[in-house]
């Protein structure tokens, strides 16, 4: 290398070394190497791919070009179909790829490829074309593998500083919900506790006459209980979810007899909302069993129709059951399908912008922390990690704001004895 070149080039590096330190933003400085490097090393053609590990394709990020090239920026290069790139990715060596002459030319064109890469990790490619007089000498392909790897160096700290500012933002977003959620729990734990001491201060005063009366307040106090129970037990529910100590005892389980317990268990709140409520099978000429943990379905069940009730002021809630039969392996046993059970409400519906949201522990759909409803936004988190630990998958749908919500969640059959389709029998049970 002449010293004519040796500053030639040094200047080069200078340049695009400036130009990369006065921007964070790695579109710009894919852009701004390839119309350095394509101007100075005077090529046709420069363009950079990005590319992620793994990947079977590289995507065209930035491009210099003269006339009449045809452009590439945005398009897809695939590695089986350019071998050369994926030398360059493996190696992280300078690769060459002569193509052959065409219509009369003596030489062929070729292309000098150079991987982006950082800590012997790729980033990307950067492409010089050469026209068929190119000869790229030993100096040229030194410096391009050095500008390759100060952009390689700069994409990698940028990367690491978006990383580092989206792992802030979602701790400041967590800590958020955790405060949010502990209001609400707050509020939800106090209620229940409240009722229970003032109808049992009520009666300890003796301020209560009749004996009916003394034996309301009684009922009373032991259903605040009871609703105390519930919060404490989703509380603890989501502390062994988060902890991943969620261990289920599976077997045998008859659909029917649990959705009666169901109905059985929800018939007050029902009733007190003037709601009507169907319970839909399919038509069988026996049992349907099911695969899982009774109490835990149970739970389930009531989660999602309790939810039901409370967001339906009007109209009613409907449960269907339908049998997939596909066969599915769960737990290396070949089970003989799936029962996809769905309850339906014609209530207040979910805003589409917080579907996304629905199944998250810590919110709630409308992102507050007290609602006319109450509740503590727990039980949607806790339903979804219970029916997948039990093989099963959760799905939540709504049109948006009063119209209305859907819940499907599916479990393994344990037995198949279904006759026919999935025709379903109507049983209206309106109260």
């Amino acid at each position: 290398m002449t010293e004519q070149d040796l500053e030639k080039y040094q200047k080069l590096l200078t340049k695009i070394g400036k130009k990369i330190r006065r921007t964070l933003d790695v579109d710009t400085i894919w852009q701004q190497t390839v119309d350095t490097l394509g101007l100075d090393l005077n090529v046709s053609h420069c363009i950079i791919c990005s590319y992620k590990k793994g990947s079977k394709k590289l995507h065209v990020v930035a491009e210099y070009r003269q006339k009449p090239v045809k452009p590439l920026l945005g398009n897809l290069l695939w590695l089986a179909d350019e071998p050369g790139l994926e030398k360059a990715l493996t190696s992280l060596q300078p690769v060459i790829v002569e193509q052959p002459a065409e219509n009369g030319q003596s030489k062929g064109k070729n292309q000098l490829i150079v991987a982006i890469s950082y800590q012997n990790i790729p980033k990307g490619i950067l492409i010089l074309y050469g026209e068929e007089y190119r000869h790229w000498t030993d100096a040229e392909i030194e410096v391009v593998e050095e500008v390759a790897d100060q952009v390689g160096a700069c994409v990698a700290y940028l990367n690491l500083q978006e990383e580092l500012e989206e792992t802030r933002k979602q701790a400041q977003e967590a800590t958020r919900l955790k405060q949010e959620f502990l209001t609400t729990i707050s509020h939800e734990l106090r209620t229940p506790l409240n009722g229970t001491i003032g109808f049992l201060k009520l009666i300890l005063d003796d301020l209560v006459d009749e004996p009916d009366e003394q034996r309301e307040f009684t009922e009373e106090a032991y259903r605040s209980s009871l609703h105390l129970l519930n919060i404490i037990n989703d509380i603890l529910d989501i502390a062994k979810i988060e902890a991943k100590q969620i261990k289920l005892a599976l077997g045998a389980v008859n659909l029917e007899e649990m959705l009666s317990e169901v109905e059985k268990i929800t018939k007050p709140q029902i009733d007190k909302k003037n709601l009507s409520f169907q319970i839909r099978l399919p038509k069988n000429n026996d049992k349907i069993v099911v695969y899982g943990n009774y109490s835990r379905l149970l739970q389930v069940m009531l989660n999602l129709v309790g939810n039901a009730i409370k967001f339906t002021n009007e109209g009613g809630i409907t449960i269907t059951a339908e049998v997939l039969k596909t066969k599915v392996l769960f737990q290396n046993q070949e089970l003989p399908g799936m029962v996809k059970i769905r309850v339906d409400d014609t209530g207040i519906g979910v805003p589409l912008d917080k579907l996304d949201k629905i199944f998250g522990i810590f919110n709630k759909a409308d992102g507050s922390t007290t609602t006319p409803v109450g509740g503590t936004g727990l039980g949607l988190a806790i339903s979804q990690e219970l029916v997948e630990a039990m093989g099963g998958a959760v799905e939540f749908f709504s049109m948006g704001e009063n119209l209305g919500s859907t819940v499907t969640f599916t479990v393994p059959l344990y037995q198949d004895n279904l006759i026919g389709s999935n025709e379903c029998i109507g049983i209206p049970k309106n109260n």
